[in-house]
C-alpha cells in the first residue's frame, strides 16, 4: 500500500533528517528509524533512500526471498521519486521556491543528487540479482550495474570538477580561473560548499563501493565486465569510500559499515594478503577507534569487532563480540542470524561440535536462506557430536530442502550429503567433510594454533582411500597456516597425485595446485615453478566446485604479485 505524502515543513532538512535515521538505524533503533523514513519516503528523495536502503539491508543480511522482493519493490519506487519527470518532485520544487508565482526550478543540487539515489538504487539492484547465484541473476544484475556504472563514473567527474572549482574560490586560488568552463564555474558557485561537500560523500559512496566490488572480480569474468563498460580499481574504491565515511552525507556511516566488510570479511575470504588474514586488521581498528565513541552499543559495530578478533586469531574474544552483537539486537532478527552463524563457525573452528550444533541447528529452524546449506551443516555437527541416527536422517533430508538447482554452493551440498546416505555412517568422513569447508571457506588462518593442532592430529587418522585426496589438501591447509610450508607442499603434492579416485571432487587438484603454486612464489629459488604452477591452476582446470571462489583468490594474488 503507497504511503501518503506528507507535507515537508519549510525547516525541514531531510539530509539532517536522513543522516540521523542511518544513525538511529546503527544504534539498534531499527523500528525507530523504519518508521521516521516510511513518514516522509513519499514526500523526500532523501527519506525515500533511506527507507528503501533499510529494507535492501534486511533483505541482504536474511537472504529470504520475501524480503529482496520487497526491497526491489521499495528500491524502484525509490527511483521513480528521483525521476526528474515525476510529478511527486513538484512538492521540493513549491518547497525550495517557497511557492513562487514563476515556474519553480529544481536546483542543481536537487538534479544531482536525485541521480546519485538512482545509480545507488541500481547499485542495490544488481546485488540482489547476483546473490541468486544464477545465470539469468548474473546477466540481468551486470546491465543493471552497467545504468549504475554510467552515472556514477559521469556524476563522480562532475561533482569533482564543481568541487575543485569551488575549492578554489573558497580557498582564493585564482591562478586557474581562466582555464575553466563558465558555464561550469557558475554552477560551482550556485551551489553552496557544504551542500557541494556532501554531495561529494555521497558519490563517493557508490563510486566507491562499485570500483571495490568490480577490483575483486577474477579475469575471466572481468573480460565480460569491461565489454560493457566498466572497471574497477581497488585504490581508488578504498580512497572514495574514506572520503565518503568522513562526510555529512547519510550514507557516511554505510561507507564505514563498507570497509570494516572489506578490511574483515573480504579480505581475509578471498585471500587479498594471502595467508595473513590479520592485514587489515590496522585499518579496521583505525576505523572503530574514530566512530566507536558514536556507535558503543551498535549491534552492527559489535559484529565487526567480533570479525576484528577471529581475524587475530582470537576466537574467545570473537565469541564474545558476536554474543554481544546478538543481544543487543533483540528487534533486528537478521542481525542475530549473522551472529548466530558466526558463532557457529567460531564453534567449528575450535572443535566444539555440540555448541555449533545448537547454532546451525537454530539456523536451519529459523533463516530461510538455503534451508540446504544449514540441514548440511546441522548433520555433520549432529554426527559429530554422537547422535548418528538423527544424523543420517539429515543428509537424506537435505536434497528435499534444494530451492535452486542451478545453485552451485546446494549442489555441491546434496552431492555431499548424498554420498553420505550411500556411505557407512563413519567419524572419519564426518570430520573431513566438515574440514573441508573450514578449508573452503578460508578459516584455517584464523584458527588458533591449538585448534590447527588438533585437527592435525585428527585428520592424520583418517584412513579411508576414497578421501585421501581430500584429507591431504585438508593437512596441507592447516599445515601452511601453521608455516610449516615444505609439510604442507607435500600434502598438496600427493593430493593432486590421488584426487582422481575420489568422489568427484573435481575441486581438489585445482585448489591444490594453487596452494602449491602460492608457497613456491613465496621462495626466490622456486618462483619459476611457482608461477607455472599458478598459470595452470588459472587455465588448466575447469567445470569444478567452487571455481569463481578460487578464480577470486587467483586474481587477489595476480594483484598482490603486480604490487610487489
Amino acid at each position: 500500500m503507497a504511503t501518503a505524502m506528507v507535507t515537508l515543513p519549510d525547516n525541514f532538512d531531510d539530509h539532517i533528517m536522513a543522516l540521523e535515521g542511518i544513525k538511529l538505524m546503527l544504534n539498534n533503533g531499527f523500528k525507530e528509524s523504519g518508521d521516521l523514513f516510511k513518514k516522509y519516503k513519499s514526500s523526500s528523495p532523501l527519506m525515500s533512500a533511506g527507507s528503501s536502503f533499510s529494507t535492501f539491508l534486511n533483505g541482504m543480511m536474511s537472504f529470504e526471498d520475501e524480503k529482496l522482493n520487497l526491497a526491489v519493490n521499495e528500491l524502484k519506487a525509490t527511483q521513480k521519486l528521483c525521476t526528474p519527470t515525476d510529478d511527486t518532485l513538484s512538492s521540493i520544487k513549491l518547497k525550495i521556491t517557497k511557492k513562487s508565482s514563476h515556474k519553480p526550478q529544481v536546483p542543481p543540487w536537487i538534479i544531482l543528487q536525485n541521480k546519485i539515489i538512482i545509480a545507488d538504487c541500481h547499485l542495490y539492484l544488481a546485488m540482489i540479482s547476483f546473490i541468486q547465484q544464477e545465470i539469468t541473476g548474473y546477466i540481468k544484475g551486470g546491465w543493471t550495474l552497467r545504468k549504475a556504472w554510467k552515472i556514477y563514473e559521469k556524476t563522480y567527474d562532475h561533482i569533482e570538477s564543481l568541487h575543485k572549482i569551488a575549492y578554489e574560490e573558497k580557498h582564493a586560488d585564482k591562478s586557474s580561473r581562466n582555464n575553466v568552463n563558465l558555464k561550469l564555474r557558475e554552477q560551482a558557485l550556485s551551489i553552496p560548499y557544504d551542500i557541494l561537500e556532501r554531495l561529494r560523500g555521497s558519490v563517493c559512496f557508490g563510486y566507491g563501493l562499485f570500483n571495490l566490488c568490480v577490483s575483486l572480480i577474477p579475469q575471466k569474468l572481468l573480460r565480460v565486465v569491461n565489454m560493457i563498460g566498466f572497471h574497477g580499481d581497488r585504490q581508488i574504491g578504498l580512497t572514495a569510500l574514506t572520503s565518503a565515511s568522513n562526510s555529512k552525507d547519510m550514507k557516511a556511516p554505510l561507507a564505514m559499515l563498507a570497509l570494516l566488510w572489506y578490511h574483515t570479511v573480504v579480505r581475509p575470504f578471498f585471500a587479498i594478503d594471502g595467508d595473513k588474514p590479520d592485514c587489515g586488521i590496522p585499518a579496521a581498528e583505525a576505523i572503530m577507534a574514530e566512530h566507536e565513541q558514536f556507535y558503543a552499543q551498535s549491534s552492527l559495530v559489535l559484529f565487526f569487532k567480533g570479525r576484528i578478533q577471529r581475524c587475530k586469531r582470537n576466537i574467545a574474544g570473537a565469541l564474545i563480540s558476536f554474543e554481544n552483537s546478538y543481544n543487543a539486537s533483540e528487534e533486528q532478527r537478521e542481525i542475530q542470524l549473522m551472529c548466530a552463524y558466526e558463532i557457529g563457525w567460531c564453534c567449528l573452528m575450535e572443535l566444539n561440535w555440540n555448541k555449533a550444533l545448537t547454532y546451525f541447528s537454530m539456523l536451519r529452524r529459523e533463516s530461510k536462506w538455503s534451508t540446504c546449506y544449514y540441514t548440511y551443516l546441522t548433520a555433520l555437527t549432529c554426527g559429530l557430536a554422537g547422535n548418528k541416527i538423527e544424523c543420517l536422517e539429515l543428509f537424506a533430508e537435505v536434497p528435499k530442502t534444494m530451492k535452486r538447482k542451478t545453485n552451485q554452493l546446494e549442489i555441491y551440498i546434496v552431492r555431499k550429503a548424498s554420498m553420505m546416505v550411500k556411505t557407512p555412517m563413519t567419524y572419519e568422513y564426518l570430520l573431513i567433510f566438515i574440514l573441508e569447508l573450514l578449508y573452503l571457506w578460508s578459516a584455517f588462518p584464523n584458527c588458533t594454533i591449538e585448534s590447527l593442532d588438533n585437527m592435525v592430529e585428527e585428520c592424520s587418522k583418517a584412513s579411508s582411500v576414497n578421501i585421501q585426496g581430500l584429507k591431504n589438501l585438508i593437512l596441507g591447509g592447516i599445515y601452511k597456516s601453521l608455516g610449516k610450508t615444505e609439510v604442507s607442499l607435500n600434502h598438496f603434492r600427493t593430493a593432486t597425485t590421488v584426487s582422481e579416485k575420489d568422489y568427484e571432487d573435481g575441486h581438489i587438484a585445482p585448489y591444490a595446485c594453487y596452494e602449491m603454486a602460492t608457497v613456491l612464489m613465496e621462495n626466490p629459488d622456486t618462483k619459476a615453478q611457482g608461477l607455472e604452477l599458478f598459470k595452470h591452476a588459472k587455465d588448466g582446470y575447469e567445470g569444478y566446485d567452487f571455481e569463481n571462489r578460487l578464480q577470486m583468490r587467483i586474481h587477489a594474488t595476480e594483484h598482490r604479485l603486480k604490487e610487489h
